[in-house]
């Protein structure tokens, strides 16, 4: 709503008055709040057209704020460059969860590298667009996808993402108390972890690094000389302590075909099609012949993807609030 955004701009009107001065907001601030408040003046659009309306606003936070950054920079004498990754992350439509084209944004950046006067450049993480210039948002941590993403089309030797962590631990320390310091960690160690719900890396991450053998560290931003962890094709020293990831608010769903008919070797692509329609992330599957078990992340969509079931002919059961715990290295001491 408006009056939601009034607290937004609210808040970081006190951040700008800590930065320029009581009451100064740049103009190009000024600019990107006028546009949001367009956006969202116009009303929330119906149900199949809302993650791209959703990505167009939700979008808005890192803009402001990194223009904010560029701003106070440049009123500092630092010479920067912004660039709006929406004019050079191109991104397929999956809207909410979207994949980079990196061909055409490798193109792009280039671009707009080569056509700056500027050596510092602020950009936003966990954005891009469409071909066709539709707002798309990344997924979770996707600004760590987007720093893989710049690393690997740029050439980069290395790349650094600062976490409130002192780097990737074994488990969540808010949810296991005694979580361990993990000092290294191999690609594949990394992408089993983000795919398996580990917070701290986006799973899509880890790709691009690996494609150009990019190593990266995962640092505590509270210490900037601190080793944090490194990720890398080899490593000297492998993983010896179990890693726990436990992801709450999942959904567990019983799948059958109401016709008895084999749902492996008949039934497995409509099920998983109308799973994507959705968006629905599946993070279990358990089969049997005419049955398939499956645990995914709640959804505001779950009870329409449960009826597309019933209308194509499946008969679904399902419980919420369900919590799965996935543990790589166990050990009978655990």
């Amino acid at each position: 709503s408006l009056a939601a955004i009034a607290e937004v701009e609210a808040y970081h009107a006190t951040i700008m008055d800590d930065l320029f001065g009581k009451g100064i907001v740049p103009a190009s601030v000024q600019e990107l709040f006028g546009s949001l408040r367009q956006i969202v003046s116009e009303g929330v659009p119906a149900a199949r057209e809302w993650e791209c309306w959703y990505d167009a606003v939700v979008s808005y936070g890192e803009l402001i704020s990194t223009r904010i950054i560029s701003e106070f920079l440049r009123s500092e004498g630092v010479a920067n460059k912004w660039i709006d990754m929406r004019q050079t992350f191109v991104t397929d439509g999956n809207f909410k969860y979207a994949n980079v084209d990196l061909i055409a944004t490798k193109r792009r950046l280039e671009k707009a590298v080569a056509e700056a006067e500027e050596s510092i450049y602020i950009g936003q993480g966990f954005i891009g667009a469409t071909h066709t210039g539709e707002t798309t948002t990344l997924g979770r941590e996707g600004s760590d996808y987007s720093a893989a993403v710049v690393a690997s089309v740029m050439g980069a030797e290395s790349l650094a993402i600062w976490k409130d962590v002192i780097g990737v631990l074994n488990a969540d320390p808010k949810i296991f108390p005694d979580a361990q310091y993990i000092p290294e960690l191999t690609y594949l160690d990394a992408i089993e972890l983000a795919y398996s719900g580990a917070q701290i890396i986006h799973p899509k991450t880890i790709k691009p690094l690996q494609n150009s053998d990019i190593p990266l560290y995962v640092r505590p931003f509270g210490d900037k000389f601190a080793p944090g962890t490194v990720i890398k094709n080899v490593i000297d020293r492998p993983v010896e302590i179990p890693i726990r990831i436990l992801k709450r608010k999942q959904v567990v769903m019983s799948i059958q075909p109401n016709d008895f008919s084999f749902v492996l070797e008949e039934r497995l692509a409509k099920i998983f099609t109308l799973l994507e329609d959705y968006n629905i992330k599946v993070n279990l599957i358990e089969t049997s012949a005419i049955k398939m078990n499956l645990c995914v992340d709640n959804s505001r969509h779950l009870m329409r993807v449960i009826e597309e079931f019933h209308r194509n002919g499946f008969t679904v059961k399902h419980s919420e609030d369900m919590e799965l715990l996935t543990i790589r290295g166990y050990t009978t001491e655990l």
